[in-house]
């Protein structure tokens, strides 16, 4: 593995631990409207996916009934009413401050929203690792595509020198935007063989990874 310098991170999934939090929300909103909830972790798994409004025709959510927008923003109360039921990985401090000492640049890259976002980061005490922490302007869960190449542009970021981490395929995406590689965590918001179904290396914890980034 060659030697990167900049470290992209995503946030939900990676960094953050929201898989049971996020499981939870999505079957309360299901329950409300008399669809049928997600009995397991493996049905989120192989449905979740960007944009989020996708995910949620998937799963039977009528937009012609009602609207996205109001969607997401009881998803947004749901969240907020829950988010003490979520923390950080256990691995992602050490990691976070190992890649700091071994002298990477850290960037948050998130579709999460952008408040919440750097609340959650603040309250867990990580936002000192980071140069940047971008989420989104709203709560729509749409790319990230666009914040991604606006920092890489704005910051003369060399693509080659530089590792997009994530645990979804939209974070793949978003790599191959950029035109930077994608590692990926299998512990969070899509299954193992989506991941691998991408072709990018698939770690089962942020440690592994980071050992191979550091001794690079």
């Amino acid at each position: 593995m060659k030697r990167y310098d900049t470290i992209l991170w995503d946030w939900n999934g990676t960094l953050l631990d929201d898989l049971a939090l996020n499981l939870k929300v999505e079957n309360r909103l299901l329950a409300r409207r008399g669809l049928t909830q997600m009995g397991s972790k493996e049905v989120y798994l192989a449905h979740f996916g960007f944009p989020i409004i996708r995910f949620y025709e998937r799963l039977g959510f009528d937009f012609s009934k009602e609207r996205y927008t109001d969607v997401a923003d009881e998803y947004m109360d749901v969240l907020r009413e829950l988010s003490h039921e979520a923390g950080l990985f256990a691995d992602a401090k050490p990691v976070l401050q190992t890649l700091q000492n071994a002298g990477f640049h850290q960037v948050i890259i998130s579709a999460a929203e952008q408040t919440l976002l750097l609340q959650q980061v603040q309250e867990f005490g990580i936002d000192p690792y980071f140069e940047a922490v971008l989420g989104s302007s709203d709560n729509l869960g749409q790319s990230k595509v666009d914040t991604a190449l606006s920092f890489l542009r704005a910051h003369a970021l060399d693509p080659a020198r530089t590792a997009f981490i994530g645990d979804t395929t939209h974070d793949y995406e978003t790599a191959a935007a950029l035109g930077c590689d994608c590692f990926f965590v299998s512990r969070g918001h899509n299954s193992r063989t989506r991941l691998l179904d991408t072709g990018c290396p698939v770690y089962d914890s942020l440690s592994d990874l980071c050992e191979r980034l550091v001794t690079a």
